[in-house]
């Protein structure tokens, strides 16, 4: 601690200002020790005016109601950067691309954000990749981003729940095309378990009527980020398409285990499987009279 002081309190070489990065800050293990904190936190009190002294935080929060946070709060700053969540990635490339003097279509923010991932640091890099090739307040379109972006994102099951939930058939069809691709990674008896989860809690949530994400949350037992994919599900899933989902997944998994049907490949178990589940429920015929004819 000691030295990251003395280099703060030095003159800076060129230019009137400096900026002293210590990262990864959270692994410093001075800041552990009494002595060292003391010594941060009487140079907090007196900070040198020409540097910048910035202590980066990976994965991690200062203790609330340690004196150093109280004197950062007295005579620093504290930002606090939390990593957004999924459904705020679009708004976030609508506006570093309108930063940097480009516009991008709604649809094509989420197929990149669906080839790519969540991650702000590579999807940055990506947009700027795209970018050196178009004039200046070019509009960016989905034709742009398949052209010139080739997918390196890694799916899970909860991505998939998503895409049902949404049926977003764009989403639905790459994570599929994924998880046939990986099959050791994506075993489909794995999935057909996962969903079968998922779509016997929202049968539940029908029978309970619960439809806020609040009594999601609290009936499920989940985070309220996933009590959000369900309230979406609900809304694209009646409880006689929930119920008829459940059957069509329940042959799936005989399907897959040989049981009682012709021998199917993985691929087409999953294809068919997956065309049952986002298919709309057929309405039922209006039931004839018996009629009496002389």
């Amino acid at each position: 601690m000691q030295e990251i002081i003395v280099h703060a309190q030095q003159i800076p070489m060129l230019g009137q200002k400096k900026i002293v990065l210590v990262k990864e800050a959270q692994k410093l293990l001075d800041l552990q020790k009494t002595t060292s904190k003391k010594l941060l936190i009487e140079y907090i009190a007196n900070p040198t005016p020409h540097t910048l002294l910035i202590f980066a935080y990976t994965h991690k929060i200062l203790d609330p109601n340690s004196a150093l946070h109280t004197a950062l709060v007295k005579n620093g700053m504290l930002v606090n950067c939390q990593k957004p969540y999924a459904n705020q990635i679009p708004s976030w490339i609508t506006q570093y691309v309108q930063e940097r003097g480009y516009t991008i279509e709604n649809h094509a923010t989420l197929t990149l954000q669906v080839m790519v991932g969540d991650n702000l640091q590579v999807l940055a890099n990506e947009i700027e990749k795209i970018l050196i090739s178009l004039p200046k307040a070019s509009t960016i379109t989905e034709k742009i981003i398949n052209t010139n972006i080739k997918s390196s994102r890694t799916f899970n099951l909860l991505d998939f729940q998503k895409a049902l939930s949404n049926k977003h058939l764009e989403n639905i069809n790459r994570i599929v095309s994924s998880f046939i691709q990986n099959p050791k990674k994506h075993p489909i008896t794995q999935t057909i378990s996962y969903l079968t989860t998922f779509f016997t809690n929202l049968v539940q949530l029908h029978h309970q009527n619960h439809t806020s994400p609040s009594q999601i949350a609290q009936l499920l037992k989940i985070h309220p980020y996933l009590a959000n994919v369900y309230a979406k599900a609900m809304k694209n899933y009646t409880l006689a398409k929930g119920l008829e989902n459940l059957q069509n997944l329940h042959q799936a998994d005989l399907q897959a285990k040989g049981i009682g049907f012709a021998s199917l490949s993985e691929i087409t178990i999953i294809q068919e499987l997956v065309a049952k589940i986002i298919a709309p429920t057929p309405k039922a015929h209006p039931r004839i009279p018996n009629t009496t004819y002389p």
